[in-house]
């Protein structure tokens, strides 16, 4: 099981970066790189040019955006021609539309570079339409920036109140939110703060792999695996005798669950009954 720990534990190394963050899960945020009032209020969409991430909403909330604030205000975006069909286009509207000082694309960016570019953003903006699971998330809140993203059931899943949301199809909205956001420093600390109180839960790679590789040994043993499931979806019933190709898949999501458990507003702990006829576990989440 050693390969599963090394695979789980390659995650990104942040102790490298200039921040620091707690036992109790507090950040300090490195005070290089903030400088408000002297250079524009700077958003951060920090994503590939592929056509679920929406970017676009982005040209047009950042042409509506005077009408909402009179602050300055650009918004970098790291898209390159060949990322998606879509990138050309969009860098072509980029420019017939002269946004420039509005949204600036830097272009993709090295893992290296990735504290720089954090810390030259004053928040993070992420309109995306679907997400499986977005590490950029967790990025920003470990960087201490406040997320504007779509109000959908994956983003309030891993950012609760530590974001606004917006509808990601209404180019106002969106505008809206980014003025809320750059007028308000106090709302912009509140989610700061509450992004602290969530990386305090959030386990660490060397947790994630040593739960992985639990539930794979038990698995092993024949014990049937666990599923924990969104309470706003259907029932899941897995016959106890499941392939190994199922058992592993179940066991990849139950290496998850205490994070899942961790966020009572959508997860809560799962219970396990085994129906006397046909050997079948019915897993079903709390209310």
């Amino acid at each position: 099981m050693e390969w599963v720990r090394h695979r789980c534990q390659a995650g990104s190394d942040y102790s490298q970066y200039a921040f620091a963050r707690d036992g109790g899960g507090n950040c300090n945020r490195a005070t290089s790189g903030r400088n408000e009032g002297a250079r524009p209020f700077t958003f951060l969409c920090l994503a590939h040019c592929h056509a679920h991430k929406n970017i676009d909403i982005l040209l047009d909330a950042a042409r509506r955006l005077p009408n909402y604030t009179g602050k300055p205000a650009k918004c970098l975006i790291t898209v390159a021609p060949g990322q998606h069909p879509g990138a050309r286009r969009l860098l072509a509207r980029l420019d017939q539309e002269k946004l420039e000082g509005k949204i600036e694309n830097i272009g993709p960016v090295p893992s290296e570079m990735l504290p720089q570019v954090y810390h030259r953003s004053d928040a993070l903006i992420f309109p995306t339409l679907l997400e499986s699971f977005s590490r950029t998330y967790l990025e920003a809140l470990y960087f201490g920036l406040p997320i504007l993203t779509s109000d959908r059931d994956f983003a309030h899943h891993l950012c609760r109140d530590a974001a606004i949301y917006f509808d990601h199809l209404d180019a106002d909205g969106v505008a809206k939110a980014m003025a809320r956001v750059m007028e308000d420093s106090g709302l912009r600390q509140r989610l700061v703060e509450n992004g602290r109180s969530i990386l305090a839960q959030t386990p660490t790679w060397d947790e994630i792999a040593s739960r992985l590789v639990e539930v794979l040994e038990r698995s092993a043993r024949g014990e049937p695996p666990l599923y924990v499931e969104p309470r706003s979806c259907r029932t899941l019933k897995l016959r106890t005798q499941a392939s190994p190709v199922q058992a592993t898949g179940l066991c990849a999501r139950e290496a998850l669950a205490p994070w899942m458990r961790a966020r009572p507003t959508t997860f809560a702990h799962c219970s396990t009954r085994r129906r006397a006829a046909g050997q079948v576990n019915t897993v079903q989440t709390g209310s």
